[in-house]
């Protein structure tokens, strides 16, 4: 499957989407915006997954919307399994993402941490740079 992403915002979604496309091996890419629809489908998409990348605090889009819970919802549900894949949290939630972190690594997964604190293009370098990092995934138009 490629990388697994829960992020609630549509802007981001797309700047995730926008990144994998940018990559050498053509990541497929799976963005949720709900904690419980992710970790419904992760059992059948965790093994093939070779990246994961969690938000913190998720929003409603809508007042009709379900309760979307929060990245640690999915953490609480990955440490419960065997550690596949690296981990990113992304959230300026610090204090959350560092709990999401301490649950992980507990459990032995790989987990990296990006504070962007609302950086217009951080998804397209700092998280990318991480993604490619951890998966061995190069850029189009990078050097290898």
């Amino acid at each position: 499957m490629g990388w697994l992403v829960l992020e609630d915002n549509p802007n981001r979604a797309a700047a995730f989407q926008d990144a994998a496309k940018r990559c050498r091996h053509a990541e497929a890419i799976r963005i949720w915006r709900i904690a419980a629809q992710m970790i419904q489908e992760l059992p059948e998409l965790l093994s093939g997954a070779s990246l994961l990348s969690l938000d913190h605090d998720l929003y409603k889009q809508s007042d009709n919307d379900p309760d979307p819970g929060c990245g640690r919802d999915v953490a609480n549900y990955l440490a419960r399994h065997k550690p596949h894949c690296p981990v990113i949290i992304h959230s300026t939630n610090t204090d959350a993402a560092w709990g999401m972190h301490n649950e992980l690594t507990s459990a032995g997964w790989k987990v990296e941490i990006i504070h962007h604190l609302d950086e217009a293009d951080w998804i397209a370098t700092r998280w990318l740079a991480l993604a490619q990092k951890l998966t061995g995934n190069t850029v189009e138009g990078a050097s290898s």
